[in-house]
């Protein structure tokens, strides 16, 4: 445990509060290999035109993902990609 060791050296002055975290669960997709990584795994996209894409990440092939969602499987090119990441729902 690390309480005690911060309750007789605080890291500083002051109150403080110490959250613990994970980049495990949920954590961006940065490049091709992430999403190669991540095939399985819920994924939320926003790509071109601030479109948002919600499912399971089925595949990649070369430069474009798959991602089955509730109505279709969508396929997103990867340079149209704005921003990623694998998400979990509790």
């Amino acid at each position: 445990m690390i309480s005690p060791l911060l309750d007789v050296t605080p890291p500083v002055s002051g109150d403080y509060r110490l959250e613990v975290g994970t980049a495990g669960i949920e954590r961006k997709l940065m490049n091709i290999g992430h999403f190669k990584k991540s095939v399985g795994e819920k994924v939320s996209i926003l790509h071109s035109g601030k479109e948002k894409t919600r499912g399971i990440l089925l595949k990649v092939e070369g430069t474009k993902v798959f991602v089955e969602t509730a109505e279709e499987t969508a396929e997103v090119e990867y340079n149209d990609i704005i921003k990623a990441k694998t998400y979990f729902e509790w």
